[in-house]
């Protein structure tokens, strides 16, 4: 009886042990697999997006034939100076020979660029080609050249923007992140004897027009992808037309302390984008085969560098109305309300100056037909003739031609801004492409 007592006591000591145990490791799994899932949870709050580091010059290379200095020595040293700066996507204006683009593209391929894309032409006579070329050590998988609708008429014959055929070429490139899209243009200049910024205005204008779509442009450019801009746009950060693409366009300049070689960009709905830096960059003058030494070009590069990374929906921070905003548009259009008066004053005095012109013209004819005089004065009114004949075809061309083409520009681009500007589905655009995370980009 003892033993048999000891031995029901001792078997309910075993089973209560056992219950204990097993009570003890299902705590145990429980704990394990709340554990676990804790520590996923933490994993994906801290784990991090994905990323890819890009950097993007742009290079205006001075290659205007028989006009640049050493354009033959400068262009054959460009490739290894940008291939030493390890860039991502090298944009370039001013290519306008094609053996240059030819060359340029060779030497990028040979330092891995995977892809180039070029707008050179192939003869001073070839219009519309806009001396842009792209190469991109990623791959390009869509194009589209767009030439510029004003400019192309001279109004002064030497400002010879007129004959470039200038434009803007959009690629679409891919990365790790997605489709990003760059916007490579070179707009018109000012010289000393005229200043176009009304031009500019009107050539952002047709560029904006152009990313909404629809049409080729807008089916290579998506307003959902991340946007880069660059180029010699000849207006520095503070200009009206820069200001306009910006405020159309929701990119932003990446450092404002540079001139008129600009970069700009703006993120995506799917990923946004981090000015991480941006400088002037290949301003070093190279030594040339005669002892002698010149810069690459008469401009400088700018290199700049971002970080892209992947996010879903609005990317970035709640938008902001950048500061003077409403004054962006006010102060574009009135650029053009200006050039628009100028235009139509010199419309009404190269009129009459035709007039003129043409009148001392034909009593200047009368004198060369009189020959009751001297053949001397016959051969000065002779040439006094010829030039009073220059002016009056010149003049008559700058009032029926130029000028009349001009007006219907400044109107068509004022009506594209104030259109682009109201348009809800822009604005909405502009919102979910936000442009910096993080640090305020340099200055």
């Amino acid at each position: 009886m003892i033993r048999a007592a000891g031995g029901s006591h001792a078997r309910r000591g075993v089973f209560r042990s056992g219950a204990v145990t097993a009570a003890l490791a299902i705590f145990a799994f429980a704990a394990s697999l709340l554990g676990g899932a804790a520590f996923a949870r933490a994993d994906v709050r801290v784990a991090k997006a994905p990323s890819q580091r890009l950097r993007v010059l742009t290079f205006n290379a001075f290659g205007i034939p028989r006009l640049s200095p050493a354009i033959d020595e400068r262009m054959a040293a460009m490739g290894a100076a940008i291939e030493r700066l390890d860039v991502d996507v090298v944009l370039m204006q001013e290519i306008w020979r094609a053996r240059d683009a030819e060359n340029l593209s060779r030497a990028f391929r040979e330092a891995g660029f995977v892809d180039t894309r070029s707008f050179a032409s192939a003869h001073w006579l070839d219009r519309g080609r806009g001396g842009l070329l792209i190469a991109s050590k990623l791959p390009i998988t869509a194009e589209a050249f767009e030439p510029f609708e004003d400019g192309e008429l001279p109004h002064i014959p030497w400002h010879v923007d007129w004959r470039g055929g200038k434009g803007f070429l959009v690629v679409r490139v891919a990365t790790s992140l997605g489709e990003v899209a760059f916007l490579s243009s070179h707009t018109q200049a000012s010289y000393a004897t005229g200043q176009y910024e009304a031009l500019r205005v009107a050539q952002v204008a047709q560029m904006v027009r152009a990313l909404r779509g629809p049409g080729r442009v807008a089916a290579v450019a998506s307003p959902s992808d991340p946007l880069f801009v660059a180029g010699d746009l000849n207006a520095p950060p503070a200009a009206p037309s820069i200001r306009l693409l910006e405020h159309l366009t929701g990119a932003r300049v990446a450092n404002r302390d540079l001139d008129v070689d600009l970069v700009l960009a703006r993120g995506g709905t799917t990923v946004e984008a981090r000015i991480v830096a941006a400088s002037s960059v290949l301003a070093e003058p190279i030594a040339l085969p005669d002892g002698s030494s010149t810069t690459l070009s008469d401009h400088p590069g700018v290199l700049a560098e971002y970080e892209l990374t992947a996010c879903r929906g609005a990317c970035g921070a709640p938008p902001t109305e950048e500061e003077g905003s409403p004054k962006v548009v006010e102060e574009a259009l009135a650029t053009l309300d200006d050039d628009a008066r100028r235009t139509q004053w010199l419309r009404a005095g190269t009129a009459a100056a035709a007039a003129l012109s043409a009148w001392l013209g034909l009593r200047a004819a009368r004198r060369v037909t009189d020959r009751a005089r001297r053949r001397r004065e016959r051969s000065a009114a002779a040439i006094f003739g010829l030039w009073c004949l220059f002016w009056a075809m010149w003049w008559t061309y700058t009032a029926f031609v130029f000028a009349p083409a001009h007006l219907a520009s400044l109107a068509r681009a004022r009506t594209e801004i104030a259109s682009a500007d109201a348009d809800p589905a822009g604005s909405a655009a502009r919102r979910h492409a936000p442009v910096t995370v993080g640090a305020d980009p340099p200055r």
